[in-house]
């Protein structure tokens, strides 16, 4: 495979994994939907925060908490799914980057008078 051959495959890589990344970010509606479920639930679990430190005197047992327990668990489980989200971003780039790193290596590589280019 010559070095221009090598360069194309790099630039066909790169727009697979930023059009993955690009098609990952459009999905806004989803999104949108995400961070409001995420603000909600964290809504909620302040009112249950709430509650339970207005009870405190009778918080005696660990099934008084429990609800508390519950209501922060979903919120931390609402994180991991957006931090989901900007993973496969992340991922999708870092591909693309590594891409782009491998294009310049190779054009450093390669002499001017290189046909093979």
């Amino acid at each position: 495979m010559t070095n221009r051959e090598n360069i194309k495959r790099l630039v066909d890589n790169m727009i697979g994994s930023l059009g993955d990344l690009q098609s990952i970010a459009t999905r806004r509606d989803q999104q949108a939907e995400d961070l409001s479920t995420l603000i909600d639930l964290n809504g909620s679990a302040l009112v249950e925060l709430s509650v339970f430190s207005g009870n405190l005197e009778h918080a005696d047992e660990c099934a008084h908490v429990k609800a508390l327990h519950d209501r922060v668990h979903v919120v931390a489980v609402q994180l991991r799914v957006l931090r989901n989200t900007l993973e496969s971003m992340e991922n999708a780039a870092d591909k693309a980057l590594e891409d782009v790193r491998r294009i310049s290596a190779s054009l450093e590589e390669s002499s001017p008078e290189d046909d093979s280019l």
